[in-house]
């Protein structure tokens, strides 16, 4: 499961989906770092680019360690699990603009960190569900995501 990837900077998003990367971010991302993810408003129909923290922060969470353990959503079992529900119920889907991502082989018997990339070197996006959730001690609004992985 993906645990971190290279956030695209590419002018590939303006010219295929029309909206503009929002800056700074880190040029990689782990869980708790922002990325872009882009969103389409089902009332407006509007596309927007924005960053979110990688790690989904449930919007009934007490505090932000459980996104340490919500960076990756099954796909077959989301709409389940308390951490995606209401965020796969209300449809927030998104996705996350990566030039690549990085998973562990073990060829080698050893996690050896792997670079996975289309063969045309363009960036793409992972699909993601998103969520919103207020900072009880600071009143920060904090917008999440979890990559969404099949089995």
């Amino acid at each position: 499961m993906c645990t971190n990837f290279t956030p695209t900077k590419a002018q590939w998003v303006k010219d295929k989906l029309c909206v503009d990367l929002p800056a700074p971010y880190p040029e990689e991302s782990y869980p708790g770092f922002a990325a872009p993810v882009v969103v389409k408003s089902h009332q407006t129909g509007r596309v927007a680019c924005g960053l979110a923290k990688f790690g989904l922060i449930p919007a009934w969470a007490k505090d932000d360690k459980i996104a340490r353990h919500t960076y990756n959503a099954r796909s077959e079992t989301a709409a389940e699990k308390p951490s995606y529900r209401a965020a796969w119920r209300h449809r927030q889907f998104g996705l996350v603009l990566v030039d690549n991502f990085y998973e562990p082989s073990y060829e080698s018997g050893k996690a050896v960190r792997w670079r996975i990339e289309l063969a045309s070197g363009d960036p793409f996006g992972i699909a993601c569900l998103w969520d919103r959730w207020t900072d009880p001690a600071s009143g920060e609004l904090v917008v999440s995501f979890s990559m969404l992985t099949v089995n």
